[in-house]
């Protein structure tokens, strides 16, 4: 991908007032072992148990084109997450939260740069996708040779009834850059 994008940049300035558009697959740089985690026994309680904000990935090392801020100016960025979740029981709701850093700093202490609410229910297997853009914060981030990724999920299980248990896989987390000359 690097040589990729290092052709794509030098032919920019013959562009014209063109934008270069650039894909970026963050979830590639994941272990995949990070991409998905079990969840429950959530007990049912009136007004839903909360098991608070819980960690799942705690720092995630996403390396970027080098140097490409330098280059080009980036314009936009827009940030797309698709989940697969299934509740095997019990009715319930998650939160997933994306944190996003430069390197010298934890993701967690900034805040979140997605927030996705997922609803569960029981025996149904659901696919959510959620985009951003226009964060000049991500802007920065995707300037820069390297970030972090944190990710983070918050359940509350069922008010009543069987014990809210299931799985979450995330299936992509995708960027995609446009850039175009500097000075423009």
């Amino acid at each position: 991908m690097l040589f990729i994008a290092a052709i794509a940049l030098l032919a920019l300035p013959a562009c014209g007032d063109r934008n270069l558009v650039v894909n970026v697959d963050v979830l590639s740089y994941m272990d995949p072992s990070q991409t998905e985690f079990a969840f429950g026994p959530v007990p049912a309680l009136p007004g839903g148990f909360a098991t608070g904000e819980q960690s799942v990935v705690p720092e995630a090392n996403i390396n970027l084109v080098g140097n490409f801020g330098n280059v080009a100016q980036i314009r936009t960025v827009s940030l797309r997450v698709v989940v697969a979740t299934e509740s095997y029981s019990g009715d319930g709701a998650d939160t997933l939260r994306f944190y996003l850093s430069d390197p010298g700093s934890d993701p967690r202490t900034t805040p979140a740069v997605m927030t996705m609410p997922l609803a569960l229910t029981a025996a149904v297997a659901e696919t959510t996708a959620t985009e951003i853009s226009g964060d000049e914060r991500v802007l920065g981030l995707f300037s820069s040779q390297q970030m972090k990724l944190a990710i983070t999920t918050s359940l509350r299980g069922p008010d009543n009834g069987a014990a809210l248990s299931g799985h979450v896989k995330i299936t992509a987390i995708g960027a995609t850059v446009i850039a175009g000359r500097k000075g423009l």
